[in-house]
C-alpha cells in the first residue's frame, strides 16, 4: 500500500526543522529506498527558501507547484482564467527551476491554493503545460468503516462530484492529466477535514498516531493510497503532531507491503500497475 506524506506552501528555516526530524529517521521502504514526500510550493519570496528548497529536491523529495502568489479573496481562485493559472503555477515552475535548481520538467504536479479549483481552467492549463497531475479535488464521502478510499483517477472521463465536490470541478475530459484527490475523514467531535490542518483542535497530541491508524485501517482494506495532507504549520500548532506522525511511520514502515513514496509516484504506479512482487524492480521507484 502506498502512503503520501505532502506540505503546502513555502520552505522556511523554522519548518525545515519538522522536515529534517522525519528525514532523520532514515525510513527506507521495502526496496531500500529512501521515503519520498511532496512538498508543494508557492513564491512568495519573503517567506520561501529557495537553498532548502532545492536541498528537498537533492534529498530525493518532489517539488510541486502551489502557484506564485497564493492570494487572497480565496473565491479568486475558483474564477481563475486559464491565462491566470498559466502565470500562477507555470510561472512558480519557472521561479523552482531558476532560484532551486529543481529541472522543469521534475515540477510535474500542482495542488490550487484552498483547494478553490476552477475545474475547467486548471485542467486545460495543466494539460497545456505539461503537468502530470493535479491534487485539488475533495471527495464527497467521509471515509469511515462503510465507504472505501478513492483512487486516484484520469481525467480522460469528467469526474463527478463524489470524486470531486468542489463548485467548480471539471466539466470536460482531460485526457493524460490525473487527479490525486483528497479524501474527507473525521477529526473527532463531528468536525470533517480533508487536509490535516482542518482538524486542528480536534485530536489530542497523544492521540496523533492512533488516528493516523485509523486512517491506514480504511485505506488497507482496499490498498487505496493513503494521503497524509498538511501544511507544516501543523506540527507546530498541534502539540506532541510530529511525534504522533514520527511514531506512526515508523511502526507503518515495518510493514511489508507499506511504501512511502511521493505523489508522482503514485501516478507512476497508476499508469504502470505493478504487483508487490515485481516493486523492487519497479524503475519509477528505484534509487
Amino acid at each position: 500500500m502506498m502512503i503520501m506524506l505532502t506540505f503546502d506552501d513555502a520552505v522556511t528555516s523554522s519548518n525545515y526543522e519538522y522536515f529534517q526530524t522525519i528525514m532523520d529517521q532514515q525510513f527506507r521502504n521495502p526496496n531500500g529506498c529512501p521515503m519520498k514526500m511532496t512538498f508543494f510550493i508557492y513564491d512568495n519570496r519573503r517567506f520561501n527558501d529557495y537553498n532548502l528548497t532545492r536541498k528537498l529536491f537533492l534529498e530525493g523529495h518532489e517539488i510541486g507547484s502551489h502557484s506564485m502568489s497564493h492570494r487572497f479573496p480565496r473565491s479568486w481562485w475558483s474564477q481563475a482564467s486559464v491565462r491566470e493559472y498559466k502565470e500562477e503555477f507555470v510561472g512558480q515552475r519557472r521561479k523552482l527551476s531558476q532560484l532551486a535548481g529543481v529541472p522543469w520538467e521534475n515540477v510535474r504536479g500542482l495542488r490550487v491554493p484552498f483547494l478553490s479549483i476552477n475545474g475547467d481552467s486548471v485542467m486545460e492549463m495543466a494539460k497545456a503545460n505539461n503537468f502530470a497531475y493535479d491534487s485539488s479535488c475533495v471527495s464527497r464521502q467521509i471515509l469511515d468503516s462503510t465507504q472505501n478510499a478513492l483512487w486516484p483517477y484520469t481525467l480522460d472521463f469528467v469526474p463527478s462530484g463524489d470524486v470531486c465536490d468542489q463548485p467548480r470541478r471539471p466539466t470536460r475530459s482531460y485526457p493524460g492529466i490525473w487527479e490525486v484527490p483528497l479524501t474527507r475523514y473525521s477529526c473527532g467531535d463531528g468536525k470533517i477535514g480533508s487536509m490535516l490542518d482542518e482538524c486542528q483542535g480536534h485530536i489530542i497530541g497523544s492521540d496523533v498516531a492512533s488516528f493516523f491508524w485509523r486512517q491506514f485501517a480504511h485505506h488497507y482494506r482496499t490498498h487505496a493510497p493513503m494521503g497524509i495532507f498538511m501544511h507544516a504549520t501543523f506540527l507546530h500548532r498541534e502539540q506532541g503532531a510530529l511525534n504522533g506522525l514520527v511514531e506512526f511511520l515508523r511502526e507503518v514502515i515495518l510493514l511489508e507491503d507499506v511504501w512511502l513514496v511521493s505523489v508522482g509516484q503514485v501516478v507512476d504506479w497508476m499508469k504502470q500497475p505493478t504487483p508487490t512482487t515485481g516493486l523492487h524492480s519497479f524503475k519509477p521507484w528505484k534509487c
